[in-house]
């Protein structure tokens, strides 16, 4: 995961928006898994900068969906060995280019790290330390404290407080939810 402190030159802090998962075809396209709410942002976008690499600027000649995945083209990558080099990479812009979301909606980078609270009893069960994206259905946050890990959707109606500016998350989940889903 790209910290918020990972920076390229005036371009303010770089927010990861998806991933290069692997080569599709021989022209040099790849398949993006795209961090969740960031889907959009490939299409408004069309330069992203590559995690661990300073100062790279991929260019977007050709964005398409297929079957759910996204599947980008970059200048200057035109076959299987080249494309092959960004498999792996984290894909980044400016969090000022990001774009606005409707409300009660948050961008992965927003909800890392936030304290996770449990309504009813005031209870801490740890941090969001990552989301997992659930095509067709609610993502799943992955909350931790020390040994133990919850599982819980990201449903609008477990959500009772989101306070991002103090990192707080208030959740109501339904009774049992926490018990069934602790790893």
């Amino acid at each position: 995961m790209v910290s918020r402190s990972n920076r390229t030159k005036g371009k303010g802090n770089l927010i990861p928006i998806g991933k290069v998962w692997k080569v599709r075809g021989k022209g040099g396209e790849v398949t993006v898994l795209s961090s969740p709410g960031s889907a959009e942002l490939f299409t408004s976008h069309k330069s992203l900068f590559v995690a661990g690499e300073e100062g790279v600027t991929l260019q977007i000649e050709r964005y398409q969906e297929h079957r759910g995945r996204l599947i980008l083209k970059f200048a200057g990558y035109n076959n299987i060995e080249e494309a092959s080099q960004l498999v792996g990479k984290s894909l980044l812009i400016s969090e000022e280019e990001l774009l606005p979301l409707p409300p009660d909606e948050y961008y992965k980078f927003q909800l890392i790290g936030v304290r996770v609270v449990v309504d009813e009893a005031g209870k801490s069960i740890g941090k969001v330390i990552d989301i997992i994206g659930v095509r067709g259905g609610a993502d799943i946050l992955v909350v931790a404290e020390r040994e133990k890990e919850y599982l819980i959707p990201a449903v609008k109606s477990y959500f009772v407080k989101v306070d991002l500016k103090n990192k707080l998350l208030v959740i109501k989940p339904p009774k049992g939810l926490l018990e069934i889903n602790a790893v």
